[in-house]
């Protein structure tokens, strides 16, 4: 429209150009991002704002996703050493789920008693046997799916739901000839 017309009418080739922002949704902030090593871990609280767990965590990580948000840093949590130390982060998310990262196995009975998200990314064995959480990432997960961003809650309409989503940065396999290793993912691809 804009080249091919000598009159007024090639005005009308701007109109698809106006709503070119309304197409391009802004990236929607994960409750929790966990990378593949398990070290880089953050968290959304109860402001919707993104907080580090672990201070000396891999800054090229925390500036991709600060870059990826819009953001120049990432502030550190200010939670109490009994609530987040190097053997086990306990935080509370904004859809009042209770996330437990684990990394010491003594810690992993009382962990699966009590979380509703149990993320253990250096554990290869985890198995709660009395209470088991709603959602459990082990290292397998992450050495087959790498980075792992969860939502917690959606909002829909005025009605709050309480589903958990993944959004992994490496997706499984979709040949015929591809098994489920893990155990934990259904038959569309996503977690159980």
């Amino acid at each position: 429209w804009l080249t091919l017309l000598k009159t007024r009418l090639r005005v009308l080739g701007i109109v698809p150009f106006i709503g070119i922002p309304f197409f391009f949704a802004a990236e929607p902030i994960p409750d929790v991002l966990i990378a593949e090593n398990g070290r880089v871990v953050l968290y959304k609280n109860g402001a919707g704002e993104l907080r580090k767990l672990y201070p000396k965590g891999n800054n090229f990580v925390t500036k991709v996703w600060a870059k990826t948000f819009g953001q120049t840093t990432f502030e550190n949590a200010k939670l109490s050493t009994d609530a987040c130390n190097r053997d086990r982060c306990i935080v509370t998310l904004p859809g009042s789920q209770v996330l437990h990262i684990v990394y010491d196995p003594d810690l992993l009975w009382s962990s699966c008693q009590r979380a509703d998200i149990l993320a253990a990314p250096r554990l290869k064995w985890v198995n709660c046997r009395n209470r088991k959480p709603t959602l459990v990432l082990k290292r397998g997960d992450f050495e087959q799916y790498g980075t792992h961003a969860i939502f917690t809650s959606n909002q829909i309409g005025d009605q709050p739901q309480s589903n958990i989503q993944i959004v992994r940065a490496i997706p499984p396999p979709t040949r015929p000839w591809h098994r489920n290793t893990t155990g934990s993912l259904d038959a569309n691809g996503n977690y159980e």
